[in-house]
């Protein structure tokens, strides 16, 4: 059912371009999820990070370097793209959907904070470097306009469920029961992200000629990033750190995009937004057809 829904989501955002005003809920549907993801984390991991947690949060600065710079003899344009694409930090969903499929929340949640936290520094600089020849050159005020947002987005959730876990647990225990708002409150942001993105693209009228080596650029990327997450990952986290590192935070490169650089890099993490998320499907539904096993080989437990 969760596959339909989340299917459905994607469907429904291409097609009703027209609904991209509901993205400025974004960011307080990010919050409730989130809020409900941190409920369940051991707030000790937050202080001590796991090694393949730093390898995570350092790869994405280097591999968008790397599609750059791979990239910049064919077009500059699509240099911009492939950098965003592959830059991206780990997105605020990934702590849900992680939780969704039973890995470990904790690891998700320090490693998403971490690269975002990270990626307020690394992309505007990275940026600055980039836009240089032309678009807007990104200030210091710039990179607090990534950082805060970014922190706020993080932190209130963050403290309000450390406050309620420390000084009211038995409404955290309550509250952790609860599954539906989170993945209703994914589904908003996957179908308004959409949403978005179909309308910047009717907005501007690109064609299949314009998209379709962006869109193999961001597939690529997509690729390697959930297989390079496996790589890299301590042996018990692997499926976590593929996760991290394949789910990225498109929403704050769109942004990016959209204020620093041509506005046609927009759709390296636009494609990328849409491949990531059709992975997310298919491993739903994979995790879908194992329930129904585990239930019957436990007699129903």
């Amino acid at each position: 059912m969760r596959v339909l829904i989340l299917l459905f989501s994607l469907a429904a955002g291409i097609l009703l371009p027209q609904a991209h005003g509901v993205s400025v809920l974004i960011t307080p549907a990010l919050m409730l999820m989130l809020f409900f993801a941190f409920l369940k984390i051991e707030w000790a991991s937050l202080l001590r990070p796991e090694p393949c947690q730093w390898r995570v949060v350092v790869l994405p600065p280097v591999l968008g370097w790397l599609a750059y710079f791979a990239l910049s003899g064919y077009s500059s344009v699509l240099a911009d793209a492939g950098f965003l694409a592959a830059a991206a930090p780990t997105a605020l969903a990934t702590s849900v959907m992680v939780g969704f499929l039973g890995g470990s929340v904790a690891f998700a949640a320090t490693t998403t904070f971490l690269g975002n936290l990270a990626a307020g520094f690394y992309l505007p600089l990275s940026v600055w470097w980039m836009g240089k020849g032309g678009g807007a050159t990104p200030s210091l005020g710039s990179l607090w306009g990534i950082l805060i947002p970014t922190l706020q987005t993080l932190l209130v959730p963050l403290l309000l469920a450390w406050g309620i876990r420390r000084f009211v647990p038995q409404l955290a225990s309550g509250l952790g029961r609860f599954k539906h708002p989170a993945f209703y409150a994914w589904m908003f942001t996957v179908f308004a992200s959409m949403s978005r993105a179909s309308h910047h693209v009717h907005e501007q009228g690109y064609g299949f000629g314009v998209l379709w080596p962006f869109a193999a650029v961001a597939l690529a990327v997509c690729v390697l990033n959930f297989v390079l997450g496996w790589v890299v990952g301590a042996r018990e986290l692997r499926w976590e750190s593929s996760q991290c590192l394949g789910q990225k935070n498109t929403i704050l490169t769109i942004w990016v995009a959209l204020n620093f650089l041509d506005p046609l890099a927009v759709l390296g993490p636009l494609s990328y937004l849409v491949f990531h998320n059709l992975w997310n499907a298919l491993q739903l539904w994979r995790a879908e057809q194992k329930e129904p096993l585990r239930h019957a080989s436990t007699g129903g437990q």
